[in-house]
């Protein structure tokens, strides 16, 4: 079965092919097994809000200090910005499931 990828862009889905959907599960997935207490991923979601950016993975909220929040943020507004259909990034949400 394949991942589950979706992408909400200032509250608009935007729509993905199969190589975006691995780009995001593999870049986002990468990060968040990095982080201190993620183990396996079942699913995980990812909001970014302005400068405010949370993350929870398999229901839980996993906390992250400004540094990992920062690192996050930049990297996926740098990745998504350049979607088709995606212009001027305010808000983010991500929602994977495996």
């Amino acid at each position: 079965m394949k991942n589950e990828v979706s992408l909400m862009v200032n509250g608009q889905p935007i729509s993905l092919d199969g190589f975006v959907k691995e780009l995001i599960d593999g870049t986002v997935g990468g990060i968040l097994t990095a982080l201190e207490g993620v183990n396996e991923i079942n699913d995980m979601d990812l909001q970014i809000n302005g400068g405010e950016v949370s993350v929870a993975v398999n229901g839980t909220e996993v906390p992250i200090n400004s540094f990992v929040s920062t690192t996050i943020k930049n990297t996926v507004i740098g990745m998504i910005s350049s979607f088709k259909g995606v212009s001027q990034v305010n808000t983010v949400r991500i929602l994977i499931k495996r």
